[in-house]
């Protein structure tokens, strides 16, 4: 072999490595990113109240939020198995189960039809089922599912002839009050436990000064954004650096619990900041 043809063929070989190198990157970075947008979080929390029925002690609520037209696989296997995994006895939808920009009820649709009949399920709505235009056409489809809708509405929810409350409030977008006039004309039991429903975490004052007792809320897709000692980064209704984005926070007798949701809206891209599934324990302080 010739100098000249060793040259080349070092050349080469010093360029196919780069090459390699740079491509393996890069599929690290699509692989980390498609993980970051579809690899399903489940957090586990507790909550105690010390008027809670003995016959609620121990009973999982699973918090859905945010699902915005996602899919996980085409016909929502891999979210059903996270469910049936951790056998909630109940599961509770905080809106946006649609977005408004490109409404598809499709992966709404293969979501229930594989959970009706498993569990009891309990919806409000939240600020895209407004902008879709498609909220009656949603509400169709959540009967067809057998699915309560808790717009603005308490039920007495009952184990062995035991009762919590459980609220809902829909969207401000589709109240012409504000949130806490609403909740009062609700007439909450203070000697039960009262657990509200409400898309919107921002609102926590006014669910404390209501009498709620615990809360569970979406909206924030957890700051979309999350970097380490800062937190979320944006949230609708918050703005930059929001207080409320995620997990579980106290304000005088009320907690809140915040889902990071499933899907995204306007930012396609999540960052250390999972799809997120809660299950909450309840437990007799």
């Amino acid at each position: 072999m010739s100098p000249l043809s060793k040259f080349v063929t070092m050349r080469w070989k010093i360029m196919m490595k780069k090459i390699f190198k740079y491509v393996l990157i890069l599929g690290l970075i699509i692989c980390f990113l498609y993980y970051q947008n579809n690899g399903i979080q489940v957090s586990h929390m507790t909550y105690k109240h010390q008027g809670l029925p003995d016959s609620f002690d121990g009973y999982k609520v699973l918090h859905l939020s945010d699902l915005h037209n996602k899919n996980f696989r085409r016909d929502q296997s891999n979210l059903v198995d996270h469910i049936q995994d951790l056998n909630p006895h109940i599961i509770c939808i905080t809106g946006d189960l649609i977005d408004g920009r490109k409404t598809d009820l499709q992966p709404v649709k293969h979501l229930l039809e594989q959970l009706k009949g498993q569990y009891p399920i309990y919806y409000v709505s939240g600020n895209h089922e407004y902008s879709s235009g498609k909220y009656h056409a949603l509400m169709d489809l959540l009967q067809d599912f057998d699915v309560m809708v808790l717009d603005n509405q308490v039920i007495d929810l009952k184990v062995q002839g035991a009762s919590i409350n459980l609220l809902g409030l829909s969207d401000p977008l589709f109240n012409q009050n504000a949130p806490y006039d609403t909740l009062i004309d609700m007439n909450l039991h203070p000697d039960r436990l009262n657990l509200l429903l409400a898309h919107r975490p921002e609102y926590i004052e006014a669910y404390e000064q209501a009498g709620v007792d615990l809360v569970l809320s979406g909206h924030a897709h957890g700051g979309q954004f999350r970097l380490p000692f800062i937190g979320g980064i944006y949230s609708p209704g918050q703005g930059w650096f929001p207080n409320y984005s995620e997990g579980q926070h106290e304000i005088g007798q009320t907690t809140l619990i915040i889902s990071r949701g499933l899907g995204n809206s306007i930012f396609p891209q999540r960052l250390f900041n999972r799809p997120e599934l809660i299950l909450i324990t309840l437990k007799n302080q």
